[in-house]
């Protein structure tokens, strides 16, 4: 694939886009992200970045590494024609002259960082004192609108004693271990020291929240799996959605769903709200800058709230309606 980028007429493809000059070697063409004139193209290293959009951060070998706004080839393509990156891959490879390309060893070549931990994470044991759910004893699940099926879905769970008592568990399977859970509380406290969501005590070598996605096992066989924020947003959205436990994905997360199989994301993150205007929605852009290059991605703008406040049919008709990710301005939304 080298030979391809290198082989590549970077400067001939970019003359629909109408660049201008800057300097020698570096032409300079409007940014589809943020509107303005500040993308610049290095057309003999095949390098590029905008002025606004740029994002770096410091990788496992203390080098800059670019986050968004800035990258190679494959990844300018990507924001040129707001494709996938099998289409990149596809549209250098038509140039060069080749028929067949092994995309996937592309893909593995360019996302799999050593610095970032991508294996299956180590099983936990489950919360002391869980209990199965007899649906009609738990008020709070009809409360928030869990069904249940959804109960033996998502293999909810309840702890009635200990230091999870009264807690609703959401488990958290890789491979059918039991790897995270989060334990929430089926009642409201004014008690400044009150915590809505409880995790597990954190040990050696176990996995974090930002290294786990809850209902990956399940949702890795739907065509398109939406990505929440929360395990109640989850259960709302259904089997084919996914939970990062916060309004952002890591790169672990990114590529634990990308070796799941998954290819297409709806991200559907939390809407406006008195205390967030905006909701998550500049967050959600921002996770679309990072997982553009592996997953066809679509974003869905809910009017208010979060998933949590809508039923299942609700939220399926918000995601008939999702914008493709390329179609968006993130800096326009801020």
């Amino acid at each position: 694939m080298s030979q391809m980028i290198d082989a590549f007429d970077l400067e001939a493809y970019l003359q629909k886009f109408h660049p201008t000059n800057a300097q020698a070697q570096e032409l300079v063409i409007t940014c589809p992200n943020c509107g303005n004139d500040k993308l610049v193209v290095n057309v003999v290293k095949k390098a590029w970045h905008c002025w606004r959009c740029q994002e770096y951060k410091i990788n496992f070998y203390g080098r800059q590494q670019a986050v968004a706004g800035a990258g190679g080839l494959l990844d300018l393509i990507q924001l040129l024609e707001g494709c996938t990156r099998d289409r990149a891959v596809a549209i250098v490879a038509d140039q060069a002259g080749h028929l067949s390309v092994d995309t996937r060893q592309i893909q593995d070549e360019l996302y799999l960082d050593p610095g970032v931990h991508v294996q299956t994470s180590p099983p936990i044991p489950p919360p002391p004192g869980w209990l199965p759910i007899e649906y009609g004893d738990l008020t709070y699940l009809r409360q928030r609108g869990i069904l249940p099926e959804d109960v033996a879905t998502f293999g909810l769970v309840w702890c009635a004693t200990g230091v999870y008592a009264n807690r609703l568990v959401f488990p958290v399977w890789e491979e059918r271990n039991l790897v995270y859970y989060q334990a929430r509380a089926m009642w409201e406290s004014s008690d400044p020291k009150f915590r809505k969501s409880l995790n597990p005590p954190r040990q050696a070598g176990m996995a974090g929240p930002t290294e786990v996605l809850l209902n990956l096992d399940h949702a890795r066989v739907f065509p398109r799996v939406a990505v929440v924020e929360g395990p109640i947003d989850c259960v709302h959205a259904g089997p084919a959605s996914v939970a990062t436990f916060g309004k952002k994905i890591s790169r672990t997360q990114a590529l634990k769903l990308r070796r799941a199989g998954v290819r297409a994301l709806d991200l559907m993150w939390d809407g406006p709200t008195e205390r967030e205007p905006l909701g998550a929605w500049p967050e959600m852009m921002r996770a679309a800058s990072l997982l553009s290059g592996l997953f066809d991605v679509r974003l869905v703008f809910l009017p208010r709230g979060d998933p949590g406040d809508y039923t299942r049919p609700e939220l399926d008709r918000f995601r008939s309606t999702a914008v493709p990710a390329s179609s968006v301005s993130r800096l326009a939304m801020l």
